[in-house]
């Protein structure tokens, strides 16, 4: 049987797009580290966004924790999907709804360029303006008295990722989140994957670029677009601030940080003035400046 290079696979892509659909991440990355290989989720995304290839010996060890053969590659993408399933004990019915879920990605358009152009250098200086801890709060538009806070610690740069780790409260304990941002042209994209096994949560945001023209930034402002849980998405368009932590609070535990009560200075960013009368929007468009973040913690109107 000949042996069938790398770069001879078609659609390699989709193929790594369909697999991380199919199975976790950093499920499949615990395996290969596990198993005594390397392999990290930022690697992942870089053959999911078809940004490079892998050598064989990364393709055999993504293979052994996926439970396929790296020539299974080779196969034409549906025999692929079906191939990929059956060694995972997917049943047809199931695999028919990832398979809908993948072709609506597919051709929705949806491509984002940052991966060309957005050099490492440029990168690595955007983590170094954003590293550190912020305090997070965000609207939540199904309960309007209700502001989520959050703990947002910028640990990382692998280029074109910032690896992000958030902690959130939910009820009485705290789940924590790991994920990716990344710079589109006029913002921030941010996802974060839940790192509890019960429940496939999953949250993303758009940041506004820092305004700041040097230095460290004090706060970022933007919109959670969306979230899941059980694969299921609810829109979440929701307003967001955050506060950078000084350096004496960042190390400290993400509950007692998460305990503190929301600045009242800050509540005029996030609520809406909704009247119930036609013609309301259910999320205002303001544009957070300095100057209204230097107003409102002197106490001045908003």
């Amino acid at each position: 049987m000949p042996r069938y290079g790398i770069t001879d696979i078609a659609d390699f892509a989709e193929k790594i797009r369909f697999s991380l659909l199919l199975l976790s991440p950093r499920v499949l990355a615990e395996k290969v580290r596990d198993g005594g290989g390397q392999l990290t989720v930022t690697t992942l995304n870089a053959w999911r966004a078809g940004q490079n290839l892998p050598s064989y010996q990364k393709l055999r060890q993504f293979c052994r924790a996926a439970n396929i053969e790296p020539v299974d590659f080779h196969l034409e993408l549906d025999a692929f999907m079906r191939r990929i399933c059956d060694a995972n004990g997917i049943a047809e019915e199931e695999r028919n709804v990832y398979a809908a879920r993948f072709r609506s990605f597919q051709y929705t358009g949806l491509r984002f360029r940052a991966f060309d152009t957005v050099s490492s250098a440029e990168t690595s200086r955007l983590f170094q303006r954003l590293r550190g801890a912020y305090l997070a709060y965000n609207l939540v538009l199904n309960n309007l008295g209700f502001v989520h806070a959050s703990l947002m610690r910028f640990e990382s740069s692998e280029h074109p990722f910032i690896i992000t780790r958030c902690f959130s409260m939910q009820e009485s304990h705290c789940i924590e989140y790991v994920g990716q941002m990344f710079p589109t042209r006029n913002n921030l994209m941010l996802v974060l994957e839940s790192q509890n096994d019960v429940n496939a949560d999953l949250a993303s945001m758009l940041l506004c670029r820092p305004m700041e023209a040097c230095g460290e930034i004090s706060w970022l402002s933007g919109i959670v677009l969306a979230s899941a849980e059980d694969q299921i998405v609810y829109p979440a368009a929701a307003r967001i601030y955050m506060e950078r932590l000084p350096d004496e609070l960042e190390g400290r535990p993400p509950l007692e940080l998460l305990q503190r009560p929301v600045p009242d200075w800050c509540m005029e960013f996030l609520t809406n003035r909704i009247s119930g009368e036609a013609g309301d929007s259910v999320l205002e468009s303001r544009l957070l400046t300095r100057s209204r973040v230097a107003r409102a913690r002197m106490g001045k109107d908003f």
